[in-house]
């Protein structure tokens, strides 16, 4: 039996990336209410370890939803005083880096990148 995200992904003729993308956010409701650290870092070469010359900020929040808003291809979080948005178009990586650890990397083009980090806390 293939799972309902890989049907919805052959239906909709998505290749495995948007695949683990959707995946990700049909399971994001198994952290709302916990304490989310996101962390978002523009360079121009995201695989650098050292990002010294980096402009970056990072901010924690309590997650309370997760959605997709076809209106401009944005992927957003939100909680008590924080809005997050991801712009889905521009995605060039998505990984789980540990339990609870995801990295998304955006390609805005001209050598310009957003690293994204998000890390929750688990209830569990």
């Amino acid at each position: 039996m293939i799972p309902i995200v890989s049907r919805l992904c052959l239906f909709l003729g998505m290749p495995a990336f948007e695949e683990t993308i959707l995946s990700f956010f049909e399971t994001i409701p198994e952290y709302y209410g916990c304490q989310t650290e996101v962390s978002i870092t523009l360079c121009d070469d995201p695989s650098q370890t050292e990002l010294h010359d980096a402009t970056w900020m990072i901010a924690t929040f309590e997650l309370a939803r997760a959605a997709y808003r076809h209106r401009g291809d944005r992927l957003m979080m939100e909680g008590p005083g924080f809005y997050f948005e991801l712009s889905a178009s521009r995605l060039c990586h998505f990984h789980q880096k540990g339990r609870h650890k995801f990295e998304f990397i955006e390609d805005y083009g001209n050598g310009l990148f957003r690293l994204t980090k998000i890390r929750f806390e688990s209830i569990y």
